[in-house]
């Protein structure tokens, strides 16, 4: 998020409190934006065509949609998080000459990934008409590629562009959408929302490749480093697929639907899930304001004095910043996503009346808000651990949560309906633990990792003696 930081800053040091709101404003877009917009668009489809278009198609709208951004997340992690690594040393070494190789190659990678996983689903798994096949094909595509280019994205200072593109290209799909779809049904949804898609990814690209000219030599010479980034490779895909395994497990759990086709859904327990993710955005938003703001200065002042070799005393003393700073930034972000919760928990029955769900919903909800607490908490520990490099911990953690929530979730499934969400909550909690524990020890003894774990030097091989 190199780019957003310079915003957030500048944003948060103004007087006043449009300041402040408009850095929040800025904070939410960067965390939750995307998701947000399309979601925007797909209730706004669905309220708009209900008593114009077949209940069943559009249910069969909005879980194909799905699919394609959980498929194209999952299989886009890898590349995502390499890319986000190279990209963000490149700019740290004021030198982004090699960004237009980096994101033609990664680009290139993403859409090769997305081809195969598009085959497989639309062209094996997925009994559709070929027109429906075509623009669920071409939504994949475009949706990995936003992925990837929202990478580049946050690196620049213009973030009004990034707003003005999800906005735009989402009034598009909206609109296209529900034109195309009176006269060709399910394929006019598609093809609509993939128009939309459309421009989002070719503004975002074009605002890109004009802020990083630059020939294109070597595509692929990122790939020679990603060798050594293979960790994090790992993590966006073990993270990816633990947010998403629960979900597919629910497809096939008792109370889920079959809406034809091949198409598989369980419309309380994802509705439930996604009311509950909608808790985190405001946490989203702070931890981004504080990790980019006063944790990011303190963070870059203690090894600024090491690198100008600052004595112990005045290392220990920046230390103890750092670790103040973050325990601060914690409890805010804890204490606010308490309040969420716990207001959430007393009014989950209405909130399910509102979005006129059945009472089965509410369980989910409540163990779904609960998980989502716990949930935040881990991303702002793996957001520390991230900070300091520490890949092994973040992949170990990474792991846990994977498979936790598709083991326990399994579980609960077959216990019944009254304890769907229970899963994805103690996975939560216990990934939270592991990867809390994990940071506060590592960061505590942050000194000693600088200086001995991570010195190349104290850690070459010592010859053996030959013996005579």
């Amino acid at each position: 998020m190199a780019g957003v930081g310079f915003v957030l800053r500048k944003l948060v040091r103004a007087d006043g409190i449009t300041s402040n709101l408009s850095g929040l404003a800025h904070a939410t877009l960067a965390s939750s934006g995307p998701w947000l917009f399309a979601c925007l668009v797909l209730v706004g489809i669905a309220f708009m065509g209900h008593g114009i278009f077949e209940p069943l198609v559009l249910r069969q709208f909005s879980v194909l949609v799905m699919y394609n951004f959980s498929f194209s997340l999952v299989g886009t992690g890898v590349i995502v998080l390499i890319v986000t690594r190279c990209l963000a040393d490149s700019i740290f070494a004021r030198d982004i000459s090699q960004v237009p190789d980096l994101l033609t190659g990664s680009l290139t990678l993403v859409f090769i990934v997305m081809a195969v996983i598009g085959l497989a689903l639309y062209g094996y798994a997925l009994d559709l008409a070929p027109a429906v096949r075509a623009f669920g094909f071409l939504g994949l595509m475009l949706t990995g590629g936003v992925w990837l280019v929202a990478v580049f994205m946050s690196a620049l200072k213009n973030y009004s562009s990034i707003t003005a593109s999800f906005v735009f290209g989402m009034s598009v799909a909206f609109l296209a959408s529900l034109l195309l779809a009176r006269s060709f049904g399910l394929a006019g949804l598609l093809a609509g929302f993939s128009l939309g898609l459309a421009v989002v990814f070719f503004s975002l690209l074009g605002r890109v490749l004009i802020e990083y000219p630059g020939e294109i030599t070597q595509p692929f010479r990122f790939m020679l480093k990603a060798r050594d980034l293979w960790q994090l490779g790992l993590v966006g895909l073990t993270v990816n697929s633990a947010i998403w395994v629960d979900k597919w497990i629910m497809w096939f759990a008792p109370g889920a639907n079959s809406l034809g086709t091949a198409l598989r859904a369980h419309e309380s327990y994802e509705a439930a899930m996604f009311l509950a993710y909608l808790s985190i955005v405001p946490s989203l938003a702070l931890l981004l304001v504080d990790i980019e703001t006063s944790f990011f200065e303190k963070y870059w002042k203690f090894y600024r004095q090491i690198g100008k070799h600052a004595t112990l005393s005045e290392i220990r003393s920046q230390h103890a910043t750092v670790t103040r700073t973050l325990s601060r930034g914690l409890k805010r972000i804890a204490l606010l996503q308490i309040v969420i919760c716990l207001i959430g928990l007393l009014i989950a029955p209405a909130v399910v009346t509102a979005v006129k769900g059945g009472i089965e919903m509410v369980p989910v909800l409540r163990y779904g808000l609960v998980g989502a607490l716990f949930h935040m908490l881990l991303i702002a520990a793996m957001t520390v651990l991230a900070y300091f490099d520490f890949r092994r911990e973040l992949l170990l953690v990474a792991l846990t949560f994977f498979i936790l929530n598709g083991s326990l979730t399994a579980t609960a499934a077959m216990l019944g309906g009254e304890f769907h969400g229970y899963g994805y909550c103690l996975a939560t909690l216990t990934s939270f633990g592991l990867a809390y524990y994990l940071a506060h020890s590592r960061v505590n003894r942050l000194i000693y990792e600088t200086f001995v774990a991570n010195n190349p030097a104290l850690h070459t091989q010592k010859p053996r003696l030959e013996r005579f």
